[in-house]
């Protein structure tokens, strides 16, 4: 019984924090709008995941100081996921909203 106590505002916190994120302004293709008039036109095909590799930094990499410390970068960059609506990196918690469907 203690769980769902504790379930229950988490999804509350969960809701407004997603309410929050789909009323920030942002400015894509020239236009100012908010997430949430940018995603309700999306689909589950306009989705899309992508790793941290587009962070790579050539000379970070040539300049540490070992072939370990090369090879933890580059592991680091790849565990890093970036998602993507519409071929636009947006928050996980509104790329979630996208892929549930929810409205």
């Amino acid at each position: 019984m203690d769980t769902m106590i504790r379930n229950k505002p988490l999804a509350a916190a969960q809701n407004a924090r997603l309410q929050v994120q789909l009323d920030k302004l942002v400015r894509i293709d020239g236009r100012v709008l908010t997430w949430r008039a940018f995603v309700e036109n999306a689909s589950a095909d306009d989705l899309d995941t992508m790793d941290g590799t587009i962070d790579y930094s050539r000379t970070h990499f040539n300049r540490l100081d070992s072939h370990a410390a090369q090879e933890k970068y580059m592991a680091r960059l790849k565990a890093k996921t970036y998602y993507l609506v519409g071929g636009v990196i947006v928050a996980k918690i509104i790329y979630d909203h996208v892929k549930g469907g929810a409205a």
